[in-house]
Formats: C-alpha cells, sequence, structure tokens
C-alpha cells in the first residue's frame, strides 16, 4: 500500500528529535519494509515553489496514496489543510494526534479512526492505524484527476 504520511515536516529524519520525527521513524520501522512510505522530509525542491505550485504537489503526493497517516501537532498551520485534501480525493486516513485534532478533522469524510499518541504505545498503535486503512475501501488512484484544482 502506498501511504502518504501528513504532518508537521522535518528537515532529515535522522536528525528529528520532535515527537512528529519520533513517530515518522517509527511508521518508516513499522511499515517501510512492505509497504511504499512517503514522509513530510523538507527538500530544496518543494521549499522554492510558490504558494500554487506547492499546493498542486502536496495534492499529487497525496492523490497518488492510497491511504494517508495524519500526524497532528499543535501550531501546524499546514496538516489540516493536508487532511482536508485528503478527504476531498477520497483517501481513507488515520489521524495520530499528538495534540488533539479539531473535530473537523476528525469528522471528515474518509477518517477511518483515531487516537492519541502514547510513545509507549505507539507499535500497537500503529498497528490499529494500519488496520483501519487496510479495511478501508480503496480510492480510485487517479492523481490528476482527483485532485483539487489550485486557484
Amino acid at each position: 500500500m502506498k501511504i502518504y504520511v501528513s504532518g508537521p515536516p522535518v528537515s532529515a529524519l535522522e536528525q528529528g528529535v520532535t515527537h512528529s520525527a519520533v513517530i515518522y521513524k517509527a511508521i518508516l520501522k513499522k511499515f517501510g519494509a512492505e509497504h511504499d512510505v512517503s514522509l513530510p522530509i523538507r527538500t530544496p525542491e518543494l521549499d522554492i515553489l510558490g504558494a500554487k505550485d506547492f499546493f498542486a504537489a502536496i495534492s499529487k503526493k497525496i492523490g497518488a496514496a492510497e491511504a494517508v497517516i495524519t500526524v497532528i501537532e499543535k501550531g501546524d498551520q499546514s496538516t489540516p489543510a493536508e487532511a482536508t485534501i485528503a478527504s476531498l480525493t477520497g483517501r481513507p486516513q488515520y489521524i495520530l494526534e499528538i495534540d488533539s485534532a479539531p473535530r473537523l478533522l476528525r469528522g471528515l469524510p474518509g477518517v477511518t479512526g483515531g487516537t492519541k499518541v502514547a510513545l509507549e504505545k505507539l507499535d500497537g498503535q500503529l498497528d490499529e492505524a494500519l488496520k483501519h486503512l487496510m479495511a478501508a475501501p480503496k480510492p480510485r488512484l487517479e492523481p490528476e484527476a482527483a485532485q483539487p484544482k489550485a486557484a
């Protein structure tokens, strides 16, 4: 399964010490061998894009995924927008809450479940996330047609 991970971007996974980075490392370790996992790691190519091109690039990544794991951290403004794009493109999504996710996000169409992250329970929480995503109806993978258009 191709999984897009939405969350606060990190510069380099091995250098990340934030809660998000710890979760990303755990996702990659848990799912990386059997699934194609796309993590929110900053790249120079994305960093130089203007707003419309950045929106199009992220929308394309989400549209190419079969499922989304959304990591919510306080103060992150982009992840709720990515969660909305995932919903609008019909991607099943599971929410991992470092800080409480807004009710609107938890209620988006396609959200199959979610949990408040506890690092000591993260392995089991990731199992639960994958179980939810695997049971969800599979989206049609037509990234060009399914993407929201940049205005």
